[in-house]
Order: structure tokens, then sequence, then C-alpha cells
């Protein structure tokens, strides 16, 4: 199965935070993962994992992420916008996983 990068890794993604490059660095991984996935129209069982590994690493890094910002940031208007990305990113994820089976997948990968 040729993969897919729908977001090809790229400097722009770095912070200069070791832990966070790391951390982004696996987080694209995952997308690109899940759109290779999408376009080869994989099975609901292999969506299914590759989107629970998703939102759970997504949590850990989110929550490792916001520390820092915390540490630099906590209650800064840039701080409360990032953790609202956040909380918007897993929710929609979330709600893509909810809806895989009332919706075709074409529509969904959209």
């Amino acid at each position: 199965m040729q993969t897919i990068d729908i977001f090809p890794w790229n400097n722009h993604f770095e912070t200069g935070i070791e832990l966070i490059d790391t951390q982004h660095r696996q987080f694209v991984k995952l997308l690109n993962r899940l759109a290779t996935q999408v376009a080869h129209q994989a099975n609901t069982e292999d969506l299914n994992s590759i989107l629970d590994e998703l939102i759970e690493y997504t949590s850990y890094h989110f929550e490792s992420e916001e520390k820092i910002w915390d540490k630099h940031l906590e209650n800064d208007d840039l701080d409360i916008e990032h953790k609202k990305v956040h909380q918007n990113f897993i929710k929609t994820v979330l709600h893509l996983k909810n809806e895989q089976s009332l919706r075709p997948l074409s529509e969904l990968a959209e």
C-alpha cells in the first residue's frame, strides 16, 4: 500500500523544544497513516485502530504541550486559544470515529 503524506513533515512544525518536536513528528506520522487508510478504503477495524491510536497519542501530546505552555503563558490569550484548538481536534476525531458506521467513508474523509 502506497503511503499518502497529507502532512509532509517540514521545519515549520518544529518548536525548538526537543520533546515537542519529537511528538509532532509522531503526530504527523499518525495523521499520514490515517490519510493512507482512508485513501485506500481500509476496513472499519483498521480505521478504528488508527483512530484509537490517534486519540490516545493526541491526548498524551496535548497534555505534554499544555504543561509547557502553562509554565510560560498560563492564562494568556494564546494559551487559552491553543487549548481550544486541542479540545476541538480531539472532539472532531471522536466525532469521526462515532460517525464512521453511520456515513460513507468518502463523506467523512472530506
